[in-house]
């Protein structure tokens, strides 16, 4: 027989299930025991009072099972209504409600590794469950929750999401999939919060009946400009001299559109980079030496190339001064053209889409509804819908470059502005939108007020993305929060298990060894027999959370670790939001 010992060096009692079979072997050795007292060695009253000690023993497991709260174990499953979270929130003001469970500590893991491992149970069955609620300070440094399909990363994203909104801060969702109940459930708090005036839907799906957006609005220089347009372009080793020079390319034709005051957009980045960069070179001339070059002079690409020289004929004579924004803009015009055609082959679509059809009504515009100052000054909640978005124009593309945008505007924020309220910002599918750059972000955001909530498949994916161990544990460095759901395989759950660490479990291993009683060594009855027993203790290293834990756990079961914290939670989805945000949209557009 095998017992655990806690710290005090205590046995452990089982869990709430496992008391059944506390239980069933207490009650059958009691009234084994009392069957057979005549042949207890001891005597048979000795034999009927151990019997019935047992038999009390079970009684008390019997009352533990009535004691114990299954009431809210069985409240786990039944969904959340959003006065019964603030009921919840009310009670502890300022904290955020993440489910109902318990401490995560090393009793509660040394009881699973003596019931529960080799029974298979819950981890809900282990320790009673109460409220779960953490102080906004501990998603000051971000959240990444782990977790394979239909393991409840959703039915988090909604909660945590409702209780951002209802605290009235700004609140931003990109989300790459299909999630309707998502985005009903943002405008059911809006509409609780009395801020649907300031609830914002960017979806390509309805482009006549959302709001615009422009990534390209907003930028303190022509390197941010460029920065966003290509950083959805491939980032292999064969495709950085692409990367490169389409980066350039945009960092020079922006530069000098802003240099003439015309407002990027797409589709005039496409036609001044890729169709007439000459027109592009003419304003320019034009407008920084104005007496020395006319429109009319400049409108053929012979005119244009002479003016080129011309140009740099009078700077060497010192009749003009050098500009470097001319300088680099006559360079890119007099570059091979079918080099040049070769080179940004990559960006040509991926602009072409971005200028015409849904995405350009949606975001080929100069001024969008949506801008991150209003945004955060107002309070405003918006939901980025990236659902359907393929080939050249995918959702990883568009979710870079707003996540690009954004965190530009939150570094400047952080360097100019005082005021730094919290920004909540939920990704799904985080993989998809991280790049080396975001780890710099990631950083430096928590002075500025932003908290990424990031949902990914399993540690593998950030390294796959970023190409190295090592960037991807940087990434898990500045993500103080770490969560994990189901596991799709043994590699996955690893991962969190070495994160979480180890802890020493004791275990003590009784026997019995009994023989049959022999006349020879002096023993008057034949019911006598001779009884021995012996003890050995061992510890052994075993995870905080077991890897095969993590593969079992149900929909909605959660470890989450803050700092050295460990705790283990059931997820409570939410009720039906009561509104259909996208039928309305439907019927005002008649879709």
């Amino acid at each position: 027989m095998r017992s655990v010992e806690g710290a005090d060096g205590s046995a452990l009692g089982p869990g709430i299930p496992l008391l059944f079979s506390s239980l069933l072997v207490t009650l059958f050795a009691g009234a084994t025991i009392i069957a057979f007292a005549h042949f207890f060695p001891a005597g048979q009253m000795a034999g009927r009072l151990i019997g019935a000690i047992l038999l009390v023993l079970a009684a008390l497991d019997v009352v533990e099972l009535v004691r114990l709260p299954w009431s809210v174990r069985r409240s786990a499953a039944r969904p959340l209504t959003i006065t019964e979270l603030e009921n919840l929130r009310s009670r502890d003001r300022g904290r955020v409600y993440m489910g109902d469970g318990f401490a995560w500590s090393p009793d509660v893991v040394r009881r699973y590794y003596l019931f529960g491992q080799a029974q298979d149970v819950s981890p809900s069955s282990l320790a009673r469950s109460r409220p779960v609620l953490l102080p906004h300070s501990a998603f000051s440094q971000h959240m990444i929750t782990f977790g394979t399909t239909q393991s409840g990363k959703s039915t988090l994203n909604e909660l945590l999401s409702v209780q951002a909104i209802l605290d009235g801060d700004p609140v931003i969702v990109i989300n790459p999939k299909e999630g309707g109940r998502w985005l009903n459930w943002a405008y059911a708090a809006s509409l609780h919060a009395k801020r649907a005036d300031r609830f914002h839907l960017v979806s390509l799906s309805y482009p006549n009946a959302c709001s615009t957006y422009s990534p390209l609005q907003d930028y303190s220089d022509a390197t941010e400009l460029a920065d966003r347009i290509v950083i959805p372009l491939p980032e292999s080793r064969d495709a950085a001299p692409y990367k490169a020079f389409c980066h350039k390319v945009m960092y020079v034709v922006s530069e000098a559109m802003i240099a003439c005051g015309i407002a990027p957009t797409f589709e005039r980045l496409l036609k001044y980079s890729l169709e007439n960069m000459g027109e592009l070179l003419q304003k320019l001339l034009v407008q920084r030496f104005p007496h020395a070059f006319r429109p009319e002079q400049l409108r053929t690409p012979d005119q244009l190339k002479g003016a080129i020289q011309d140009y740099r004929d009078r700077v060497s004579r010192g009749l003009i001064e050098e500009d470097r924004t001319v300088n680099r803009l006559a360079t890119l015009y007099s570059h091979p053209i079918d080099n040049f055609q070769r080179m940004v082959n990559s960006l040509v679509p991926y602009l072409v889409k971005l200028s015409t059809g849904a995405a350009g009504t949606v975001m080929n515009v100069e001024k969008g509804d949506v801008r991150w100052h209003d945004v955060v000054e107002g309070r405003g909640v918006v939901y980025f819908d990236l659902a359907g978005m393929k080939g050249a124009l995918s959702s990883e593309a568009v979710a870079r470059m707003i996540v690009s945008d954004l965190t530009s505007f939150v570094g400047t924020r952080y360097a100019y502005f005082s005021s730094r309220p919290r920004i909540h910002l939920f990704v799904d599918e985080f993989s998809n939108v991280l790049t080396r750059e975001f780890l710099d972000v990631l950083n430096k955001a928590a002075g500025s007020g932003l908290r990424v909530y990031a949902m990914a498949q399993s540690m593998a994916d950030p390294e796959a993305v970023l190409g190295s161990r090592a960037q991807a544990q940087r990434m898990l460095d500045n993500m103080r929060l770490k969560a994990q759901m189901q596991a799709a395989d043994e590699t996955g759950a690893a991962g969190f298990s070495e994160i979480c660490g180890k802890t020493k479990v004791h275990e003590i291993e009784l026997s019995m060894n009994t023989r049959p009683a022999f006349f020879s060594a002096g023993h008057r009855a034949v019911a006598d027999y001779e009884q021995s027993q012996s003890r050995k203790q061992a510890v052994r290293s075993e995870f905080l959370v077991p890897p095969e834990l993590l593969q079992r756990m149900e929909r909605g079961q959660m470890f989450f670790k803050l700092g050295g914290e460990l705790h283990f939670v059931q997820v409570r989805p939410l009720e039906e939001p009561g509104v259909d945000y996208l039928s309305d949209v439907r019927r005002v557009v008649r879709i």
